[in-house]
């Protein structure tokens, strides 16, 4: 699910491997393929505070490696530990980068492994670390919205180059990835991510709920939303020949759909015309480029 119903390209660039200082609009490195990010977080109340957090990285060195580069913003997450797949600490640093006038510090995380990994090889290293959450006035990463039509709202922005502000990750394109997202909140929060909604359970810590992204997606894509919400499910279908919406019988292609708003949101007919027009344009793609990949279309306001 992509919120705010954007429609995803993924574009192989096949760009060089980026010594220290290089430009952060570019591959943090060509020498590894993530393979999934498990991503943990802990969001015990609504209100502006860090967010503890953790998150497996599995890859696949394209080349021998001695150590694994992701970007990372070191003002918005605090690297706390890195573990290998045994649970031994790894060490690691934060690289200083180039800044540009985006925001971006072109920050590294380098994680020293213990002996080198051969190419086609897998392993994942877990990243505890800490998110500061900002105010709605930036954008950026994690934000905090205290009141929107009288709801509190803590949600993510990673487009376009974002997601290395609250998510340890190869933050490009060119490297897309599955997602597993298991946020626990406090009862009574409704939360919605990439993917498909595996359910809820009661923890010790609050309410755990786990939503699963199988097909991989770009790092800009990855997106988290809790809050006093709505959640309104409903489904639409399409002739993936024709590009058109139709009944939901015979050949027909359905796609389920999520609608998260405040319950006290105004005007809510003008946001259900821009989703009815996303979903034309989900239908008439999927029949220039193929289905539609994905569990849902998901759209937030």
């Amino acid at each position: 699910m992509t919120l705010l119903s954007r429609l995803l390209l993924t574009i192989a660039l096949g760009l060089p491997a980026l010594s220290a200082g290089a430009q952060p609009f570019l591959p943090v490195t060509s020498a590894i393929d993530v393979l999934s990010y498990d991503v943990e977080l802990a969001v015990p109340e609504l209100r502006r505070v860090p967010l503890d957090a953790s998150v497996d990285v599995e890859l696949r060195p394209l080349q021998t490696i001695n150590s694994i580069r992701l970007n990372v913003e070191p003002g918005r997450t605090a690297i706390d530990s890195v573990r290998n797949a045994a649970g031994a600490p790894l060490q690691f640093a934060i690289e200083p980068g180039q800044p540009n006038s985006h925001g971006l510090s072109g920050s590294v995380l380098v994680i020293a492994l213990r002996s080198p990994l051969a190419a086609g090889a897998t392993t994942t290293v877990t990243i505890d670390y800490r998110v500061e959450v900002q105010s709605s006035s930036d954008q950026r990463g994690f934000f905090f919205t205290s009141s929107y039509h009288g709801s509190p709202i803590l949600t993510t922005r990673s487009w376009p180059y974002y997601a290395r502000y609250w998510l340890p990750s190869n933050d490009h394109p060119s490297d897309a990835a599955e997602f597993r997202f298991s946020v626990t909140t406090a009862p009574g929060v409704v939360v919605a991510a990439n993917g498909e909604f595996l359910g809820s359970s009661v923890t010790a810590e609050g309410i755990e709920h786990v939503w699963e992204q199988s097909e991989p997606i770009p790092t800009y894509a990855a997106q988290v939303t809790v809050g006093d919400l709505v959640a309104e499910a409903s489904a639409f279908c399409y002739d993936v020949q024709t590009g058109g919406k139709r009944t939901c019988a015979g050949s027909a292609i359905e796609m389920p759909t999520l609608f998260l708003y405040p319950a006290n949101l105004t005007n809510r007919a003008r946001y259900q015309t821009q989703i009815n027009k996303a979903t034309d344009a989900l239908a008439y793609f999927s029949a220039a480029f193929g289905p539609y990949a994905f569990a849902k279309a998901g759209f937030a306001a």
